[in-house]
């Protein structure tokens, strides 16, 4: 952890006139469900919680956020932290789809080192996983869902309207008769479509 997420949102609230933060880390996103990308309020469900599981999927993600960018504006982009190897080459597409003028990506060696997890955070991921299991079930129509592989239950999955933006992530309960069912975390207010079980 290299703070890369804080600097993000300190720049984003700078009295240098800030910008728009584009998410595009879907392992550690800045607000959002793990395996979306997101920027101005719409999200895009990616699937899995690091690009390298699939490069290609995340750039299309990336140039379809792009779309919503206007004119000449400030965009501030949090990236994942996988800088080597097929990393820094879906870095590098990025770099080629968003033509920005500056980034900042951070690195650190941690080979060997060892960190005790503080109680606070501990406990703060362990409520975390909690809120997950007590999500709202929804069923539906299997087109709208999406995931990463081939669906198998506990899996992540993500609700789609018909614009193809992410509404809501959880997990596959089950597949039964054409309908998925979700159990979806966090607010499920965009969730209108979908019919609740």
């Amino acid at each position: 952890n290299v703070g890369k997420s804080t600097l993000v949102k300190a720049a984003a609230v700078s009295s240098q006139g800030g910008g728009s933060v584009m998410d595009l880390d879907p392992g550690r996103p800045i607000d959002g469900a793990e395996g979306t990308i997101k920027f101005k309020g719409r999200r895009i469900f990616y699937g899995g919680a690091a690009v390298k599981d699939d490069p290609r999927r995340w750039l299309e993600g990336v140039e379809k956020l792009k779309g919503l960018v206007e004119g000449d504006e400030k965009v501030i982009v949090n990236m994942p932290g996988w800088v080597k190897g097929m990393g820094l080459e879906a870095t590098k597409q990025c770099l080629k789809v968003l033509q920005a003028d500056i980034w900042c990506v951070g690195q650190v060696d941690v080979e060997g080192l060892s960190l005790d997890v503080p109680k606070r955070a501990r406990e703060k991921a362990q409520k975390r996983h909690r809120r997950r299991e007590d999500g709202r079930i929804f069923r539906v129509k299997v087109e709208r869902v999406k995931w990463h592989n081939e669906p198998e239950e506990g899996m992540r999955a993500g609700l789609e309207d018909a614009d193809g933006w992410c509404v809501g992530c959880g997990v596959l309960e089950k597949l039964a008769h054409g309908y998925a069912y979700i159990r979806v975390e966090g607010d499920t207010s965009e969730v209108k479509r979908a019919t609740a079980v």
